[in-house]
């Protein structure tokens, strides 16, 4: 994941799906750590072939709604790389007021049926697709930039995450 925070946050989440007709998702979970009540940006290819992003609602790990976040989201936009089959969803968010972190959580999933994402597999690294975004030291330093790798593809930030799995890299990836 790339981002830059400035109010609002501006995102650019990049990952491969588990096969090329599944998805990819990137959401933001401001009452919880996991799956579970998170607000969820996810891309897919629409039945012309071409990428879009939809804004889901995780109410619970048996369902999902499609319907508008209750955060501001705008700028939403998704592409694929023909060559690597990653998609990137891009998005600008409006966070509450004085958050100074936040949880996030990724998925890639296998299919979409109908225009709706099948579920993801539940194995150890879907199921540790979380983390906490500390946005306090990425506008303290400006500097600090990490890697975390969602399942199934990798992505990068620039900011401080949170996770059993972060590394340190630096930049936005081109």
């Amino acid at each position: 994941m790339h981002y830059t925070y400035n109010s609002p946050l501006s995102v650019a989440f990049i990952a491969s799906p588990v096969k090329p007709d599944g998805w990819t998702g990137w959401g933001i979970n401001l009452n919880g750590i996991g799956m579970a009540g998170a607000q969820v940006i996810l891309a897919l290819k629409s039945s012309k072939g071409a990428p879009e992003v939809k804004t889901y609602n995780i109410i619970s790990y048996g369902g999902i709604r499609e319907e508008r976040l209750s955060f501001d989201v705008w700028d939403l936009s998704a592409e694929t790389n023909a060559t690597s089959g990653e998609f990137t969803i891009y998005a600008s968010v409006k966070l509450p007021e004085k958050i100074e972190s936040f949880n996030h959580i990724w998925q890639v999933g296998a299919a979409v049926n109908n225009g709706k994402p099948v579920k993801h597999e539940f194995a150890a690294e879907n199921k540790d697709a979380k983390a906490t975004l500390e946005l306090t030291t990425a506008q303290k330093t400006g500097k600090t930039a990490t890697t975390t790798t969602p399942a199934g593809g990798n992505s990068t930030g620039n900011g401080t995450t949170s996770s059993s799995n972060t590394t340190a890299t630096g930049g936005w990836r081109q």
